[in-house]
């Protein structure tokens, strides 16, 4: 655990990205400038964006509040646990590397979604399909890559999509199972 004291006013992108053993971020309930929720995952005070979800949080499920806008950079980056998040509608905005390396399997995007960052779900090994809602008009580079196949529908032929959206081809492996590939994964960096 870590608790954010009264007098911060900010936050580095990446300053607890990938923290394994952090389980719950508290604010002082004095801080004018960040607030946690019950999960111990940290926002701005308005709580419209989820700056970082505690990753080593061993919740299976974890349901985004529906003041939440935008899911920062790297916020849920590492999430090893996280196996379902439910986005709410009113959620505009993914920003790069939002999900990174994640173990989300099933992960419904909102109707109210419109951009989506480079890198948000590479690495989400157990991510089988992602549904990109005809809201969504820009979607970054490389928003899935991974080393088992995804299934990805665009529902707009309105979006701009950036050239290498999708990688230059996902990287499989044969051989080893998806949970073999996450042991070994967590092995090698948590």
């Amino acid at each position: 655990e870590i608790t954010i004291p009264k007098n911060v006013s900010y936050i580095g992108s990446e300053a607890l990205t990938r923290s394994y053993a952090l389980e719950y971020i508290n604010v002082d309930e004095e801080n004018a400038y960040f607030c946690n929720d019950e999960y111990g995952a940290l926002y701005d005070a308005s709580k419209e964006n989820l700056i970082q979800y505690p990753v080593g949080n061993k919740n299976t499920s974890y349901i985004v509040p529906e003041t939440v806008t935008n899911i920062c950079s790297c916020a849920v980056d590492g999430g090893l646990y996280l196996k379902n998040i439910i986005l709410p509608e009113g959620l505009k905005t993914i920003d790069s590397e939002a999900f990174l390396s994640c173990a989300v399997s099933e992960i419904i995007l909102p109707s109210t979604l419109e951009s989506i960052g480079w890198g948000a779900f590479v690495n989400c090994i157990f991510l089988e399909e992602l549904v990109i809602p005809e809201s969504v008009k820009t979607i970054g580079d490389t928003i899935v890559y991974s080393f088992f196949p995804v299934d990805v529908y665009v529902e707009s032929m309105d979006a701009v999509i950036d050239e290498a959206a999708f990688g230059i081809g996902n990287m499989v492996v044969e051989g080893i199972s998806k949970e073999d590939f996450f042991d070994l994964f967590v092995k090698i960096f948590v």
